[in-house]
């Protein structure tokens, strides 16, 4: 019995790291035109992603059923938003209010980094962790940053890979990590952004454009 439910706590982390890792689809909103059918803005796909996961976070909880995502959920989320709202949220602010270079790192760097640093603590290994997380984000920003001159780069990178390792650490029952380790390297790259846009350096162009 013991046995099976071990093999079943293996399976919904397995399941909810998968989950994380398909939060990196947000960026594929970049490939829609900025208009669909009937001069509708794309901006409405924002907004009705967002009433979704809204509603559905309402029903759930109101609703003493046992819902086909619960197993998915840690425990405290039984009291509070589940981590897929406030990633959901943090991407949806970064996509609607901050330009490509800084809303597509941040979302990978979450999506992705911090799955596998949660592996590595699993393993007791949280130092290799948050090296590998700085790593992956630091090799992210870098790509999206890669046509300022390469000091801008660099700094912007060791920037952003710095503070989605801090959010990590940084969140709280109410604040989420999957909110903060996108939303304050994004805070923090903003301002960096409106440095060097003081001193007349050009900030990077986009790297994904519309499909059609």
């Amino acid at each position: 019995m013991e046995k099976k439910l071990v093999q079943s706590h293996s399976h919904y982390s397995s399941q909810r790291r998968l989950l994380h890792f398909a939060g990196s689809l947000f960026v594929g909103y970049y490939l829609i035109p900025e208009f669909l059918p009937y001069s509708i803005s794309k901006t409405w796909i924002l907004i009705l992603l967002l009433l979704l996961v809204g509603g559905i976070e309402l029903y759930r909880s109101h609703s003493y059923k046992i819902h086909k995502i619960e197993p998915l959920l840690r425990e405290y989320e039984q009291i509070r938003p589940a981590s897929y709202g406030y990633f959901s949220l943090g991407a949806i602010i970064l996509l609607a209010y901050f330009p490509q270079y800084i809303a597509i790192p941040c979302i990978l760097s979450a999506a992705i980094c911090d799955p596998i640093i949660g592996i590595m603590k699993q393993q007791r290994k949280k130092e290799v962790g948050f090296i590998l997380g700085f790593f992956i984000s630091f090799l992210l920003f870098y790509f999206c940053w890669q046509d300022t001159p390469i000091w801008i780069s660099f700094v912007s990178s060791i920037l952003g890979a710095s503070m989605v390792i801090f959010a990590e650490q940084a969140s709280t029952l109410w604040l989420d990590d999957d909110l903060l380790m996108q939303i304050i390297p994004g805070i923090v790259l903003f301002f960096f952004l409106l440095i060097i846009e003081k001193i007349s350096i050009l900030p990077p162009t986009d790297i994904i454009y519309a499909f059609w």
